[in-house]
């Protein structure tokens, strides 16, 4: 006979407890990552458990206060249907719901800085490694993207040129630094640099860099991965602990949010769906603060619509003495 999912027994588990009393009407449940280290699992576990539970109308996630109780016991009703797809669309929904409400405070940070880059007529420059790559791709020469955005990059850091060894580029020592010394990064710039784990040297020496050449640093990383495992750079630092401004993906550790009912090792990983998210987050505000002040941005428009080929045209020839890759 199969093994119950994992999910299901921590969901029962809550139950029971609802029905005990231990956690009354309007009561807040225990925070995930503590049901999760109670249970001995990860929080994509524990947050499939609770969402069945929110479907269930047993529980409420409410900004601000967290997950409570609804009622004593399960209503009956309609029996939950959508499966695995409903319960990662709702796993997804949930972390981009996390991420702007946590992350205010760091995001309106980060857009001050970033907006003063720009009203300097300096670079942004946005670096990643392993599939934090994608989300350079996302951030450069993108339609609705910023025109100052110079990628920091290496062949030797593309995954189609060797993944394994893309791997092991990112964990030498001092590549870091040599890379921020081509990309020029000069004071009144802003760094910003996606990593998942953030203890590989790569990310945490550019960033050292950056902030000796005086520019503005940005982390997006995720806090819980970061803190789980041990750093690989020279001096034991993380990517979160040397940046100004840390802006948490809440993508937990190991990235995949997807547990199979098998028990097997988890799929669907989240980091790009939340640096994305989090990227565009940091475009909208840095818009809002230029309207209030009446600074017009750099912005891109697809070269196939009408009057794009102009822009882009103007554009490329106002940064591309500065941003190789143009």
């Amino acid at each position: 006979m199969a093994r119950a999912p994992m999910y299901t027994k921590i969901k029962r588990s809550i139950l029971d407890q609802i029905e005990q009393g231990l956690y009354p009407e309007g009561a807040r449940l225990t925070p995930e990552v503590e049901l999760a280290a109670r249970f001995g699992v990860s929080r994509p576990t524990v947050r499939q458990a609770i969402l069945e539970l929110v479907r269930e109308g047993v529980v409420a996630r409410r900004r601000g206060q967290g997950t409570v109780v609804l009622h004593r016991r399960a209503k009956p009703g309609r029996p939950v249907t959508g499966g695995a797809s409903v319960r990662l669309t709702e796993v997804v929904v949930d972390l981009l719901t996390t991420i702007e409400s946590a992350n205010r405070e760091a995001i309106g940070r980060a857009a001050e800085a970033v907006l003063e880059t720009i009203v300097r007529d300096r670079l942004i420059h946005v670096a990643g490694t392993g599939h934090g790559l994608a989300l350079v791709l996302e951030a450069f020469y993108r339609p609705g993207g910023l025109a100052n955005i110079n990628p920091v990059w290496d062949p030797a850091m593309l995954l189609f040129n060797g993944a394994r060894n893309s791997t092991t580029f990112e964990r030498t020592q001092d590549v870091g630094r040599s890379l921020a010394a081509k990309a020029g990064i000069q004071p009144a710039d802003t760094l910003v640099v996606f990593s998942q784990s953030g203890v590989n040297p790569l990310p945490i020496e550019l960033a050292l860099a950056a902030k000796d050449a005086g520019a503005a640093t940005i982390a997006v990383t995720s806090v819980e991965h970061s803190s789980s495992v041990p750093s690989r750079e020279a001096q034991g630092r993380r990517l979160m602990d040397v940046t100004d401004v840390v802006i948490d993906t809440h993508v937990p550790a190991g990235d995949a949010a997807f547990v199979p009912g098998s028990g097997g090792p988890a799929l669907a990983p989240l980091s790009t769906i939340a640096g994305a998210h989090i990227w565009n987050l940091l475009l909208v505000a840095v818009a809002e603060r230029a309207d209030t002040v009446g600074v017009d941005l750099p912005v891109w428009i697809s070269s196939n619509i009408a009057g794009g080929d102009r822009r882009v045209q103007a554009l490329a020839e106002a940064y591309g003495s500065r941003i190789p890759s143009l």
